[in-house]
């Protein structure tokens, strides 16, 4: 079993199955997109050399059928389905909970066909369907407490708190690698940010001075990479503080495990981390 919803620009949402008022008689375009390979010939062999490759655009196709009454229902599915307007199309079946975003290309069918049917087709420019869950953030912080309410203190005296190695490790379950969001929230002064992916050695540094109370957002989502700072209800781009020799970090599929470091200031951050996982089918 399977179900389909659809969201539309105005925030509507319309669950299409489980529903006495449609028949999704088919959804095509859930397998994953193709693929272009960009290859070169070589003048005196045989073959070719791989070159590159990009995963294509998707199209999904959707076929439904209005029930009675039926020309109430199909002007009703016109309002989620408006030609060339967003929409957002949720899909859920027993091993995955997805959604993907598109444009509406076409919305047709013969209004004189007994049965009739709308065939609707979606094209999706981002072409990875996005997981629901809430398995994709996590909070880390550098400080444990330690002290649980003890009555009596030895003369040596005792350990409130201790600062933790900043390594940090999670799971990304989806099928290709994707940015992640980190969100600094500072509780004293820190010099300098610097993360480091323990697999692969690429880092990001970040050379700035950092204040009580403020918030670093670092965003290294393709078509969405930023590195801002919020003061005092202010915010600042510190793009051009990013080292020259670091790299945008991406979350691999598979265990990850990352070390944020300072030149000062272990103790004074909290980090609120976020990724996406992408996948290629359902």
């Amino acid at each position: 079993m399977f179900s389909l919803s659809v969201q539309n620009e105005n925030g509507d949402l319309l669950e299409l199955t489980h529903n006495p008022n449609y028949i999704v008689k088919h959804v095509g375009g859930l397998t994953p997109m193709s693929a272009t390979i960009n290859t070169s010939t070589y003048t005196n062999f045989d073959g070719a050399r791989y070159n590159s490759s990009r995963a294509n655009m998707r199209n999904l196709v959707l076929s439904i059928m209005p029930r009675y009454p039926v020309d109430e229902n199909r002007i009703n599915l016109y309002q989620y389905f408006k030609s060339g307007r967003w929409v957002r199309i949720f899909y859920k079946n027993s091993l995955r909970n997805v959604y993907i975003d598109g444009y509406v290309e076409t919305n047709e069918g013969d209004l004189f066909e007994k049965g009739e049917t709308l065939v609707i087709s979606i094209i999706c420019p981002q072409p990875y369907f996005v997981g629901l869950t809430d398995e994709t953030e996590e909070t880390f912080k550098n400080v444990v407490p330690l002290f649980e309410g003890a009555f009596s203190i030895p003369e040596e005296g005792i350990t409130l708190s201790e600062v933790v190695t900043g390594t940090f490790d999670f799971t990304n379950k989806g099928d290709v690698p994707y940015g992640m969001i980190f969100k600094f929230s500072f509780t004293g002064n820190v010099v300098d940010v610097t993360i480091r992916d323990n697999s692969t050695d690429k880092t990001m540094m970040i050379e700035y001075e950092f204040l009580p109370y403020d918030t670093l957002i670092v965003n290294t989502n393709k078509g969405e990479k930023s590195i801002l700072l919020y003061r005092e209800g202010e915010e600042y781009n510190l793009i051009n503080y990013l080292t020259d020799d670091s790299e945008w970090l991406e979350a691999r599929t598979g265990q990850n495990s990352f070390t944020v470091s300072t030149v000062y200031g272990d103790e004074n951050y909290t980090l609120d981390l976020a990724w996406s996982e992408l996948f290629e089918g359902v």
